[in-house]
């Protein structure tokens, strides 16, 4: 009795697993599409400034960041408008470092909780394009707390996704895993597919 019932927990784990390699293979697959796309739009529309986003934005999806931006594309603070629309200008074609300053910037002025979670997740994708993940850990660290206040379900998700990346890169599998599943659950309770699909990804190269 006790080996059918082992036997049947076994089946069970394997179908399960199965299961979430499904998803995942999805998820890459969705991933990969959205890429191609935006690569070859780039291409074909020449070196303009809205084929060096979508060239970009590519870059960012394939890295398997999320962007969280809130209210600030509709602030009515404009020194915050001004300093956030400069540094998603400058995040948008590549210029993170100069980004991150801006950001910063705007960091120093009287926000609400989702701004800043806004902000310092810019932030943290920034740095993890350039390839410093510490950085990167550091203001997702503090982003995380002020999400989970806020109650916003897309910042949390966001952030817990990101994170997870960074866990990811620094070789910390079991956090990474724990984190990109929060996100993809929220994400498929929020049905956000794009963002689901990116996470999906993630937990792939993770496995």
């Amino acid at each position: 009795m006790k080996e059918n019932n082992n036997q049947r927990s076994k089946i069970s784990e394997f179908l399960r697993k199965k299961e979430n390699l499904k998803f995942i293979i999805v998820g890459g697959v969705v991933v990969g599409l959205v890429v191609i796309y935006l690569i070859l739009s780039a291409v074909f529309s020449g070196p303009s400034e809205a084929s060096i986003k979508m060239a970009k934005e590519s870059e960012r999806i394939s890295a398997g960041v999320i962007d969280y931006l809130d209210g600030l594309p509709q602030t009515q603070d404009i020194q915050l408008l001004k300093l956030f629309q400069k540094g998603f200008s400058l995040y948008e074609t590549g210029n993170y470092t100069d980004a991150i300053y801006n950001f910063n910037t705007a960091l120093m002025l009287k926000n609400e909780d989702k701004e800043k979670v806004a902000l310092l997740t810019l932030n943290g994708n920034s740095y993890i394009l350039l390839n410093n993940p510490k950085e990167a850990q550091s203001q997702y660290s503090r982003a995380l707390p002020l999400a989970e206040k806020t109650k916003d379900q897309s910042a949390q998700a966001t952030v817990w996704g990101n994170l997870g990346l960074v866990y990811q890169k620094m070789g910390n599998l079991d956090s990474a895993q724990i984190f990109q599943k929060k996100a993809v659950d929220l994400y498929t309770k929020l049905g956000s597919k794009k963002e689901e699909a990116i996470q999906l990804s993630n937990l792939g190269t993770i496995f």
